[in-house]
This record gives C-alpha cells, sequence and structure tokens, in this order.
C-alpha cells in the first residue's frame, strides 16, 4: 500500500448524538423523539422492517431532510440546521450513484475535482482508496464494465477521499447477489477496521446486522425498540418485536397452556409436559394461556419417553452441517426446529424435542418479554 493509502487509515475523532429528533411528513410521524448516542469510531447498524424511519433517520443525519424538533451532534457541535457539505459526513447509496461517463477514478475523485482540490491531492486520494479498497486496477474502466461488487467499492472510495467524520450507508448491499452480499460484508468491516470512523449503516437485513455492527437499533413505526449489542438482543430481546426481528431462522412464537400447582406455574405445549414457567415474578403470566417464543437453536433431539413435547414433521432442510426441520405440534402451530449435523428424518415423521427452559421467552398482552433481564 502506497503512503497515499497509509493517509486514510487515521480518522477523525468523532461522534453523533441524536438527541430528540421527531420529524413529520404531513400527518405522518416518520420519526418520534429518537434519542441515540453514538460512539467515536462505533459500527452502529439501524435495522427494522420497510417504513420504519431508518432511511429516513438517516437522510436527516445527513442534512438531506430537516427535522421537526430535537438536534443533531456530530463532534459534539450542533449540526441541526448545518448544510450537508459542512457536516463532515459521507453517504454511500443502495443505487450507487455512479457516472457511467466517468472512469472509476474520475468518480472516486469527482467530489474533490468539484471543491477545486488540487490535481495532485486528487490523484493521491483516489489512488489511496483505490488501493484501500482493491479496486486500483480498476482506476481506468467505465462502471459498466465492473461487477455490482465492484461499483460499490467505487462508491464507498468516493466517499472515502472526503476523509469523513461519519460514514453513512444506506442499504448499499440490497442490490448485490447473496454471495457478493457476504464478499462485502466482510470487506465493509475489514474497511471499518482499518481506518476507524464512525459508521452508520441502515439495512432491513438482520444477518448484515448481528455479523457487522457493534451495536444495533431496532426500529419499528419510527420509534426505538431496542439498542444493543447484537448477541444482547439475541439472547435477551426486549419484546416480541425484536425476538421476531433479530435471529435468523426466526424465533418461534407458539402459544401455551398455563396451569398452576404447589404454588408454582407451569406452562406447557399442545400435547406436551408441563414445565415450570421461567419468568422472575409468576405474578405477570396470564391465568389460562400465554405467549412464548423459542428460537429454533434452543430445542433438542429427544427420545420420545423423555420428551418435553412430540411434534410431527413436514420439511426437511438438510444443510449440511446442520439440519433444520419444520414441524407442527397437535394443534397445528408451527414448530422450526435447528439441528446441529445430519438426521434421516422425513416428511410425517413424529419427532420428540425438549426446549432449553433457560431460554424460553414469554410474553405479555402488550408483547412484552417477561424474561427480559435488566443490567
Amino acid at each position: 500500500m502506497s503512503a497515499a493509502a497509509d493517509t486514510l487509515t487515521t480518522s477523525p475523532t468523532s461522534s453523533l448524538r441524536i438527541d430528540g429528533v421527531d420529524k413529520h411528513f404531513g400527518d405522518y410521524h416518520a420519526l418520534c423523539d429518537l434519542h441515540i448516542d453514538v460512539a467515536d469510531g462505533e459500527f452502529l447498524v439501524l435495522v427494522g422492517p420497510s417504513g420504519c424511519g431508518k432511511s429516513t433517520l438517516m437522510r436527516c443525519i445527513a442534512g438531506l431532510e430537516s427535522i421537526d424538533s430535537g438536534r443533531i451532534l456530530i463532534g459534539g457541535q450542533d449540526v441541526t440546521r448545518t448544510r450537508p457539505s459542512e457536516r463532515g459526513v459521507a453517504m454511500v447509496f443502495q443505487s450507487y450513484a455512479l457516472y457511467p461517463h466517468m472512469t472509476v477514478g474520475e468518480n472516486i475523485g469527482f467530489g474533490m475535482k468539484i471543491a477545486k482540490a488540487p490535481k495532485a491531492e486528487i490523484r493521491a486520494a483516489v489512488q489511496g482508496a483505490a488501493e484501500l479498497l482493491k479496486i486500483d486496477h480498476l482506476l481506468d474502466r467505465k462502471p459498466k464494465a465492473l461487477s455490482g461488487g465492484q461499483r460499490q467499492r467505487v462508491a464507498i472510495g468516493r466517499a472515502i477521499v472526503h476523509e469523513p467524520e461519519i460514514f453513512l450507508f444506506d442499504e448499499p448491499l440490497s442490490n448485490l447477489d447473496a454471495a457478493l452480499r457476504v464478499e462485502m460484508r466482510v470487506e465493509l468491516a475489514r474497511l471499518h477496521g482499518t481506518i476507524g470512523n464512525t459508521m452508520v449503516y441502515v439495512t432491513h437485513d438482520q444477518v448484515e446486522a448481528m455479523t457487522m455492527a457493534s451495536r444495533i437499533v431496532v426500529m419499528n413505526a419510527g420509534r426505538i425498540e431496542q439498542i444493543g449489542a447484537p448477541l444482547e438482543l439475541f439472547n435477551n430481546p426486549v419484546n416480541r418485536f425484536v425476538a421476531g426481528f433479530i435471529g435468523q431462522p426466526t424465533t418461534n412464537f407458539v402459544s401455551a397452556s398455563v396451569s398452576r400447582e404447589a404454588g408454582r406455574v407451569l406452562l406447557a405445549l399442545p400435547g406436551g409436559k408441563p414445565f415450570a414457567a421461567p419468568v422472575p415474578d409468576e405474578d405477570t403470566i396470564a391465568e389460562t394461556r400465554t405467549d412464548i417464543g423459542v428460537r429454533p437453536q434452543f430445542f433438542e433431539l429427544a427420545e420420545a419417553d423423555t420428551a418435553d413435547v412430540i411434534v410431527t414433521v413436514d420439511v426437511v432442510e438438510q444443510l449440511g452441517d446442520e439440519t433444520l426441520i419444520y414441524t407442527r405440534l397437535d394443534d397445528g402451530q408451527s414448530i422450526t426446529v435447528q439441528a446441529s449435523g445430519q438426521h434421516p428424518i422425513r416428511h410425517g415423521d413424529k419427532l420428540g424435542v425438549n426446549l432449553l427452559k433457560d431460554k424460553i421467552m414469554v410474553f405479555d398482552a402488550d408483547g412484552r418479554n417477561l424474561c427480559h433481564r435488566t443490567a
């Protein structure tokens, strides 16, 4: 790597604060009193379903959308009313937004050219960014001659040469095929480790969030459901929405019966054996039925006479190192079981499974996880 590339590995110290941000589009409340603190050098990922407000928040940070109330601070400075070009951020879009008539080098350096930077400075910055992204051999090509992953690297290079305090990525991998998405996830994580800048990344793909983030913000309908490290959200979701959105394969949600015996509250799946409810306060559980959540990873295959419940197999996916088993309970409720290794299971088989009791989530009528542990 050249000296020019080496100069790109030192990032300016920067933090980001979203302080009570509200945003309306007419009568539609897009962002609802959001509070987020992003530390220097953090890789923060915003996730949530389409329309939850994550891209709107990103555009507000960039200054492309105004906010109705609250503040946005970068490096401790209030930039709420500051023009986009003066905020010290660079945004990478889903669509790449490359100029088709320009070469890779011209695309990367275009912003610097518009800013009337010296030609030698532009050349050095472009070469450094290209080497960092391993596209220095493509500098003379046009975008139409590049793969999707190479085009995305060019778009990232264009952001790098501005030496921003904060990088903003708005679903940058959604146009790539599955293999390229995995490759680019690794490249972006490596880039963050190399240059150390604060990065805020929007995606609807929770796998991207789990594998890339320092922390994840789960959004829904313009509000924040939970903020935490990936494994914190996986192991300790605050409510049913987070439990269902984080984790792959998705969490099983099942209605279980409730009974009381000798001062204990017992739960049971349809046709299954009762077990003690794993909640700190049993008085919070409904009287007769309650919804529980069990991740597919938290079942164990068992002999029929020792199993918590017997399920009927509908579909089996043999993935080599693991097996996904799609089953149903006596009352027709669906259960997905993820088992390590290979198993000779077929449609119609009866299968005994045990639940890992300390991993079960129990939800109240409002969807709150009664097993959620506060710090």
